[in-house]
């Protein structure tokens, strides 16, 4: 037999092969068969921590999470076929503190912070595809003080909040604005929002 051919065979057996097991494992934190079903009761028990995990393992069979029109992927099944026509719901209990707001002050990425609720959600208003944070928080994104102490979230609200999350908290603080702290210079030059350098309302970490 031409040993090229031999080659070639041996190649695609050897991809053929990896395929299989890359199925099998899934994606990321999102585990398929073979035959690209989840395990009995996903939709019940694992689809929502590992989407939080890891929303991109889920795009290449789901499609988009955020914009109907794009979601379906290799599967043909969406996101939106669960959930409401126009965008996911959240799991239940998702209202509570240990819910949505660890995740808005958590690290900003795929599905944690302040800019990814934003996505869906206008701060103060009702610019974002669903209803904003002020729907049910009078002084949006965060509860009637900043100062606001919640046990379930480790401490006050303001100091845990994940720093990365200074754009969000600059569209309303700017300079100090909208709070009884102000920095005590004016930023650097092209200074992006930070929480200690004097374009929110601190001017120093101490």
């Amino acid at each position: 037999m031409n040993i090229g051919i031999q080659m070639m065979r041996t190649s695609l057996g050897v991809a053929f092969v990896l395929a299989l097991v890359g199925c099998s494992s899934g994606t990321g934190a999102s585990p398929v068969s073979v035959q690209g079903a989840h395990p009995a009761n996903w939709e019940a028990t694992g689809h929502w921590a590992a989407f939080t995990q890891n929303p991109a393992s889920c795009t290449p069979c789901h499609g988009s999470y955020l914009v109907k029109t794009a979601s379906g992927g290799t599967s043909g099944v969406t996101c939106f076929q669960c959930h409401h026509a126009d965008g996911p719901k959240h799991v239940s209990g998702w209202e509570l503190a240990t819910g949505h707001g660890l995740a808005a002050i958590s690290a900003p990425s795929a599905a944690a912070g302040m800019g990814y609720c934003a996505t869906c959600h206008g701060f103060a208003d009702n610019s974002g595809a669903a209803e904003s944070c002020q729907t049910c928080h009078t002084t949006a994104p965060h509860p009637p003080t900043v100062l606001w102490t919640n046990p379930a979230l480790g401490s006050q609200s303001h100091e845990v909040t994940n720093v990365g999350n200074a754009p969000a908290c600059f569209q309303c603080h700017a300079a100090g604005a909208n709070s009884t702290l102000k920095p005590s210079a004016a930023p650097a030059a092209g200074a992006a929002p930070g929480c200690f350098n004097n374009t929110l309302c601190h001017s120093d970490a101490i």
